[in-house]
């Protein structure tokens, strides 16, 4: 369940949840929470849970990646997502994961997930495609993906990819050993 401060995060909790997702939607559909509130819902969440951090709809810039997931491990994260929002080919996102990977290797029980948008299509960077989203993570070498929709307008997942479509992308992440989860309305 996705969280935006401390209180959601024990709500989520009463109400029965095994993962609690903290970001900020006011900087996007994977914006970044600030350190404190990451510090905040970490101590709310008992430590057997796992704490999923977003980082951001994140530019191209594989330093400025690897500096925010790092800060996300230290503040206690177990998943740091990030948004494949400003690499439109499968080499610049593939760089921009192998930094996040590198910079979270100091961080035992850290996993990276990696992010794209159903709706690619409309972003104006053009992010990747959401069919290149297994490959990269693959290699890459993080531990899963995620497939959200990058404009919040009530329209979801299956208005821009049919079921089958999902289910490939699913059977693609099984097959190359990655958990896939998807967000943004079904």
């Amino acid at each position: 369940m996705s969280v935006v401060d401390a209180e959601e995060a024990r709500i989520a909790l009463h109400g029965g949840a095994d993962i609690v997702d903290v970001k900020n939607p006011a900087e996007g559909s994977l914006g970044a929470p600030s350190p404190g509130v990451i510090r905040g819902v970490r101590d709310a969440v008992p430590r057997h849970l796992p704490l999923s951090v977003a980082l951001g709809d994140m530019p191209n810039l594989p330093g400025t990646a690897a500096l925010a997931a790092a800060g996300a491990a230290a503040c206690g994260a177990t998943y740091v997502k990030v948004g494949l929002w400003g690499t439109s080919t499968e080499r610049e996102a593939t760089r921009l994961l192998e930094a996040v990977a590198e910079a979270v290797e100091g961080y035992p029980g850290v996993s990276v997930v990696a992010a794209a948008y159903a709706d690619a299509e409309r972003v104006p960077s053009r992010p990747l495609q959401p069919q290149a989203l297994v490959g990269v993570a693959r290699a890459a070498g993080v531990a899963g993906c995620l497939l959200d929709t990058a404009v919040k307008d009530g329209r979801g997942l299956l208005d821009w990819l049919e079921p089958g479509e999902l289910a490939g992308l699913v059977a693609q992440a099984h097959a190359a050993g990655l958990e896939m989860a998807f967000a943004g309305g079904l």
